[in-house]
């Protein structure tokens, strides 16, 4: 179910999800790479890298697409296979929970920044998530090049995405709405073949906040 169908979209991750489905459209989109998407826990980052997973194949099974956990590339034999795949054209390397590239010692933020490259360097995007905002500076850093910021929402797409030149991309998402929520838990509760009615799924949501236990 984690799909681009099954994801409740709102103004807390239009944004977001609006770049997810043109990178799982077509990976030719190198000046967003990389795209980090962060925010708390139960907003939908690992349910948007699934999406962008399950729809790039739908477009071209043959695709060059790769997902991984973060965890893999604490070893050097990954990091070195990742560093191979990042080679071939177009690919799309998918990484959840990059939070510990960010907090913890230099050498891996630097091994981070390689695999980067390699993709960049061959047209390719890399899409990761987090929990915690990677802050501008620190992002420069690792990177060394212009980063667009993107906060969720329409007000500031046109301006973000005026001028991709080398650049990335960081988009947050938002914990959801009441009324998120309760379209998340229908979309849930749909794909077991129950139907909940409006004043039940207001009452459950109005109970439970966090995403993970609706």
């Amino acid at each position: 179910g984690l799909t681009f169908e099954h994801f409740a979209v709102d103004l807390t991750n239009f944004f977001v999800s609006c770049i997810a489905k043109s990178v799982a459209a077509d990976a030719a989109h190198s000046d967003w790479s990389p795209f980090i998407i962060h925010g708390g826990p139960g907003v939908g980052k690992s349910h948007l890298l699934n999406a962008i997973y399950h729809e790039r194949l739908k477009c071209d099974p043959r695709a060059n697409i790769f997902y991984v956990p973060a965890e893999a590339l604490y070893s050097n034999e990954h990091r070195e296979q990742l560093l191979r795949y990042s080679s071939n054209s177009n690919i799309t390397l998918l990484i959840d929970d990059v939070d510990i590239f960010f907090m913890q010692s230099e050498f891996y933020a630097e091994q981070f920044s390689r695999i980067t490259d390699a993709i960049r360097m061959h047209q390719g995007v890399l899409v990761a998530t987090c929990s915690n905002n990677p802050s501008m500076h620190q992002f420069r850093k690792m990177f060394g090049h212009r980063v667009s910021h993107g906060l969720s929402g329409l007000r500031k797409v046109v301006h973000k995405l005026g001028d991709h030149s080398n650049c990335g991309l960081l988009g947050e998402l938002l914990p959801p709405s009441m009324n998120t929520r309760m379209e998340i838990l229908r979309i849930r509760a749909a794909l077991y073949g129950i139907r909940i009615q409006d004043a039940a799924a207001k009452y459950i949501c109005s109970e439970i906040y966090n995403v993970h236990a609706l």
